[in-house]
Formats: C-alpha cells, structure tokens, sequence
C-alpha cells in the first residue's frame, strides 16, 4: 500500500496517512529488535532506488507480508530526492534502517557511549506528539537502548495539521530550532 504522508502545509487533508495506526497495528516488541519477523511492514522510501531495491527485495522474500509505503509527496519534485541508473544496477541493495537486523540495540547503545557527555537525546517529528512515530519509538529506545528520549515537535492536535499557511511555517521554524539548539 503507497500512501502519502508528510507534514506539508497542504492542511489536514492532505498531511498525514496516520502512519502512528499502523505502526500500532504491528505486532512488533518494544524489548527486542524485531527482523522480518513483524505481521506488518511500514517503510519510507525516500528516493527511486530505494523505493526499487524495497519492491525488489518484496518478490525474493519466500513470505509475503503486508506492507505500508508511506512517502512525502513534496519529495517528488525535490532534487536531492533523486537517483541514477547505477543506483539501481546489479550489486546495488536496499538499506533497511529499521528493522535491521544487523543492527543490534546493542551496537545503538555502543554508539550513544561514544557521547559520555550527552545527557539529551531527542526524537524530532513534524507531526504532532499524539501522531506520527514518537508514540512507536520512545518505549522502544527507552528498552532497547536504555535512554530516555525527549520529545522535539509540534504539540497535541485533534486535526492532523493546521489550515493556515504561516502558523505551518512558524511550527516548522521553531521544531528546527528546537531541534539544533
């Protein structure tokens, strides 16, 4: 299933795919890492290739499994969100972020020790605290990694997002800044 998503400006209409439903609609476990395992995959392919190399690997899985695409449609005309032909050659794979599971919550946890000085870690999202993924992530990072994570966006919203242009910017602003600073 392909379905928009993406805090836009557009208004509520046409801002998010309620990607939060689905990720509670997983059975995946907030005290281990989950493989290929979960009844329920949700991805973000962010450019052509990866979106190839996801299909691609789809047809080589011996099972089949729902699976959830979300995508931002302002990413279709942005340039850095392109590919080459080489991209998608031979020898070239998708890279799962999550749901690796060469990736270990271990290794997470051996990276943030590298930082012995950091005492805040954040989760940035443009969508509002009672939407999007914070709600999947936090209890996960909390077990799996053993730090808390601090909530950087925008603030609880019955609406998906805002109808007015310039409070969208303002939001947008200030999660950026709140982010980095």
């Amino acid at each position: 299933m392909l379905i928009p998503h993406g805090m836009d400006g557009a208004g509520p209409e046409h801002s998010s795919c309620k990607i939060e439903r689905f990720l509670q609609a997983t059975d995946s476990s907030e005290h281990k890492v989950d493989g290929d395992n979960v009844n329920l995959q949700v991805v973000n392919a962010t450019t052509p290739a990866q979106y190839f190399h996801l299909l691609r690997r789809r047809v080589v899985l011996n099972f089949r499994k729902p699976l959830v695409v979300v995508a931002s449609k302002t990413i279709l005309c942005l340039p850095a969100a392109t590919s080459t032909l080489e991209d998608i050659l031979p020898g070239k794979t998708f890279l799962p972020v999550i749901s690796d599971k060469k990736v270990k919550a271990g290794e997470i946890l051996k990276e943030v020790t590298k930082y012995p000085n950091a005492s805040d870690f954040l989760w940035s999202q443009e969508e509002h605290r009672n939407m999007g993924a914070w709600t999947f992530v936090s209890p996960r990072f909390n077990n799996l990694v053993g730090c808390q994570l601090r909530y950087v966006g925008r603030d609880h919203l019955g609406s998906p997002a805002t109808c007015i242009g310039e409070v969208h910017r303002q939001e947008s602003i200030q999660i950026i800044e709140d982010t980095f600073n």
